[in-house]
């Protein structure tokens, strides 16, 4: 990978794994344009491993408080079962759609759809003040959307806001479950990645080289976190509903 891949595919895979709209999405068309295939194995932990410590640090207080709420923790347990169960067998799978940029784009046009129905379906329940508190069952349908979220083109952090607010939850509680979830299933990920590198018996001495990546994908996962967190108090949600819908048509430009 060359040095201005490695730069903007930090800042892409930071702004959009928080932000609404797709990193896997985003990276798939970014590294079809470079006419490169996914980035490598290591440049792919150091990536996720920044976006973690982003949100471990942008929610600091949310998480010193999950001690004192076993409710809270069985509701990010059950939510992260869903996403867990089809990254184990369905992995594969998964994978072989990031090469087809026709399809990444369909899923951007659909995760803009979800977005536009969740602003306005938000909309509403406050105007009726039918706003509702999460439970076990809700946290299991936002888990479903995670897991769907695992196709490169619909947003992890999209589709679990959207859901919850779908079900009549809270935007700001939205928002706030939406990435205590994202902790164990990036986590995960970042595991499982592990365990492939060892077993093939790669080498860390390029690390060096993709750090920059590694630091500039925490700097702006950390400021997407602060933008999309205003805008969703603020109610534009659909903002970037519009965007996704400009972009998956763009991916069908492209390919």
């Amino acid at each position: 990978m060359s040095i201005q891949e490695i730069i903007l595919s930090g800042i892409v895979q930071g702004l959009t794994e928080f932000l609404p709209v797709s990193s896997s999405g985003h990276l798939a068309i970014l590294h079809a344009l470079y006419g490169a295939g996914e980035p490598t194995l290591l440049f792919d932990i150091i990536l996720h491993a920044s976006t973690l410590f982003a949100v471990l640090f942008f929610l600091r207080k949310e998480i010193a408080q999950l001690a004192k709420s076993p409710k809270a923790l069985l509701y990010i347990f059950i939510g992260s079962l869903p996403a867990a169960f089809i990254a184990l067998f369905f992995k594969k799978n998964i994978t072989d759609i990031f090469t087809k940029i026709n399809i990444v784009g369909i899923l951007l046009l659909i995760n803009g759809a979800i977005l536009f129905l969740a602003h306005f379906t938000s909309l509403y329940y406050e105007k009726i003040k039918k706003e509702k508190k999460n439970n076990a069952l809700n946290s299991l349908a936002i888990g479903v959307a995670q897991a769907a979220a695992l196709l490169p083109g619909i947003s992890r952090s999209g589709s679990t806001i959207s859901i919850a607010m779908l079900l009549g939850i809270k935007k700001e509680e939205a928002f706030k479950f939406s990435f205590l979830l994202s902790i164990p299933a990036i986590f995960g990920a970042i595991l499982f990645e592990l365990i492939k590198f060892q077993k093939a018996g790669n080498s860390y001495n390029v690390i060096l080289s993709y750090l920059p990546g590694g630091v500039l994908a925490f700097i702006s996962g950390f400021f997407a976190l602060n933008v999309l967190y205003v805008l969703i108090r603020k109610h534009k949600l659909h903002y970037f509903g519009i965007y996704c819908i400009v972009v998956g048509m763009l991916a069908f430009i492209l390919n």
